[in-house]
């Protein structure tokens, strides 16, 4: 081939190569000044003013837009804005209750707190009506009142359920047994005793002080949901199908057993503030002392007797346990009475 063409063809190339080298540069030269230039030099349809509303409208997080002003350092802002919330799929009622079926009785705290949806289904009297049938089984000593004939009231229906899962569900039976004997009884100071009784057990005698929080409620039942602090007073069709009622709650008993007979002072409507449990003379049992006031807390420590104190002594004490109003040996209304009458003709 020609020199001469071999000449002009190279220099098509470097001019080709020029071009495509200016273009570079001015490419560059634009990305440069992209970041120096206002939002008005930008070519925007509609408008600044109606882009900038449209970005306050739509509210998007993690959205970047420039300020007003020369320079990387004045240009670019996070916007605050939360991003909105997406709404969650909602399932029928009967859904729910369908669930609820297969719920195990610990679990049902965790059921609960999963929806309105299914604290409604909890707060229902079809769920411990299903509940209490699906885990009932005859068992000797449970109480008249948990069993099904007299489980057909509405009326502290979850209570009741409560407490026959105590009596029939193997893990509550497994951990009514740790927690009677795991109590102490300093954990009982401040609380109102509202009843003292004992019964002969064999050789040994049993001592059972009640003691609740102190409130006074309707009809003086302590624990009962509707307190005297409610300034309205409660209707009695709301109060027979109240599933939540319960005249026990908030109260404990501690249950002492001791060697010999030992007289109890009236200590009833008197607080609890001192405990004292040591080693007693023998050094095989406890020496157990519980000072009653007039007070819910002690004002001075000066103070003596004199102030309306009460000392309840139980000395030796082979064993004692406190009891809540779900355990199984809580005494209820019925042996309650049964114990003091028994007591009344020794």
């Amino acid at each position: 081939m020609p020199k001469g063409s071999n000449a002009k063809n190279g220099g098509k190339g470097n001019l080709y190569v020029d071009i495509a080298v200016r273009e570079i540069k001015k490419s560059l030269s634009e990305a440069k000044n992209w970041f120096e230039k206002n939002l008005d030099d930008f070519e925007i349809p509609g408008g600044v003013k109606e882009a900038q509303a449209n970005d306050e409208n739509r509210g998007d997080s993690g959205r970047y837009r420039r300020r007003r002003g020369k320079g990387l350092t004045a240009g670019i802002e996070a916007t605050s804005i939360a991003s909105p919330v997406e709404d969650g799929r909602e399932y029928p009622l009967d859904v729910w209750f369908l669930i609820s079926e297969h719920i195990a009785p610990e679990d049902v705290a965790n059921f609960a707190g999963i929806c309105k949806s299914t604290l409604y289904v909890v707060n229902s009297a079809k769920f411990w009506y299903t509940l209490y049938k699906r885990f009932y089984k005859e068992v000797p000593g449970m109480p008249e009142r948990l069993l099904p004939e007299c489980m057909e009231r509405p009326c502290g229906l979850r209570p009741c359920v409560v407490r026959t899962l105590f009596y029939t569900h193997p893990p509550f039976i497994e951990r009514a047994k740790r927690i009677a004997f795991r109590g102490e009884p300093h954990d009982l100071i401040g609380l109102c005793c509202s009843l003292i009784w004992h019964k002969k057990r064999h050789s040994q005698f049993e001592f059972n002080l009640k003691l609740h929080s102190g409130h006074v409620n309707v009809g003086g039942v302590p624990g009962h949901p509707y307190s005297a602090h409610h300034s309205k007073p409660p209707d009695l069709l709301e109060m027979l199908t109240d599933l939540n009622a319960n005249p026990e709650h908030g109260c404990r008993v501690l249950q002492v057993i001791c060697g010999t007979f030992h007289p109890c002072p009236a200590v009833m409507g008197l607080y609890l503030i001192r405990v004292s449990l040591t080693v007693s003379a023998n050094m095989r049992h406890h020496r157990l002392k519980l000072v009653f006031s007039p007070y819910p807390c002690k004002k001075s420590k000066q103070k003596m007797e004199s102030d309306g104190e009460q000392v309840v002594l139980f000395d030796p004490v082979i064993n004692f346990c406190i009891l809540n109003w779900w355990h199984p040996q809580y005494p209820v209304y019925d042996s309650v009475r049964d114990s003091v009458d028994d007591s009344s003709d020794f």
